[in-house]
């Protein structure tokens, strides 16, 4: 009779398991979202970017609906802690975090959405950013992401405008959308930059251009350094005067400028300190009409 009981104990036992997985797997099932929403991306703060630490930072990402049918609502969260964490570690250890509601998406659309900004005031550290959905989908591996970025209390950063440094010299032909100019011929050039640098910053700046082949071969360079006052954490533009550029030879090539090194507190984006232009050399066009007059003479 012990025997009996006791294997219909274990039966009794196995039911009970086997109702609880089923109960767990049947919860699971029907709290997972239909469809599949995908966090492609984070825009913004952008991964491995540096951002002053005295600006708002907003929270930008890239969703898409993968599916054929407009999506159903969805929450999302999202928290920022400091240092290099996981998806869980950072909602356990957060600094701040947020709930963004998303309105159902049309199909196969992808757009970009703000769902969140946060400060943290005179630091000088590394992040995670974490965001999911609060509900998974028929999809799991694209409904979380992480990425890390740094704030800094010591932010510079000086970027080059899109120029062309030779569009100021008066009465230069063009050839094939490049300037001409001469060579053993003095030309003093100039371009735009915007800088943006903390209240405490000291910014030593050296500013220069590069001459290359169409190959990419150096051929020679000018450069000077100066130091630039702060702005005060304000983005503010100026204009700088390049050192004299003059050349021997003729031909095509690659004529590259703006920032190529930083001192003390360091640029923090050297992404967009330079710029490059394809120039011609050649003394033999050298001549541009302006202007003729009489614009009309059956005798000329």
């Amino acid at each position: 009779m012990s025997r009996v009981n006791e294997v219909r104990s274990h039966f009794l036992t196995f039911i009970l398991v086997a109702m609880i997985f089923q109960s767990l797997v049947a919860t699971n099932t029907a709290a997972a979202k239909p469809g599949d929403l995908a966090i492609n991306a984070v825009i913004n703060p952008a991964p491995g970017a540096t951002y002053t630490t005295f600006d708002i930072v907003s929270i930008v990402i890239e969703i898409e609906n993968n599916e054929n049918d407009t999506s159903s609502e969805r929450k999302i969260n999202w928290a920022v802690c400091t240092g290099e964490k996981t998806y869980q570690a950072c909602f356990g250890d957060s600094l701040f975090d947020g709930i963004k509601i998303l309105a159902g998406m049309n199909a196969n659309q992808t757009q970009q959405v703000e769902i969140g900004s946060f400060t943290d005031w005179n630091q000088n550290r590394s992040y995670t950013l974490a965001v999911g959905f609060d509900d998974y989908d028929q999809n799991v591996s694209n409904d979380k992401i992480t990425s890390q970025f740094t704030l800094t209390n010591a932010y510079v950063d000086l970027s080059v405008g899109v120029s062309n440094p030779f569009s100021d010299i008066p009465f230069l032909t063009t050839l094939e959308n490049k300037y001409v100019i001469n060579s053993n011929t003095d030309y003093v050039l100039e371009f735009p930059y915007t800088l943006e640098s903390c209240g405490t910053c000291i910014f030593d700046a050296t500013f220069g251009w590069k001459l290359y082949s169409m190959n990419g071969q150096s051929i020679t360079e000018s450069n000077n350094t100066q130091t630039l006052a702060s702005t005060s954490g304000i983005e503010k533009a100026f204009t700088e005067v390049l050192p004299t550029f003059n050349h021997h030879s003729q031909g095509t090539f690659l004529f590259e400028f703006g920032l190529y090194n930083s001192s003390d507190d360091v640029d923090v984006i050297p992404s967009n300190n330079l710029h490059t232009i394809t120039i011609e050399i050649n003394d033999k066009l050298d001549i541009k009409v302006k202007e003729m007059f009489p614009t009309q003479d059956p005798t000329a």
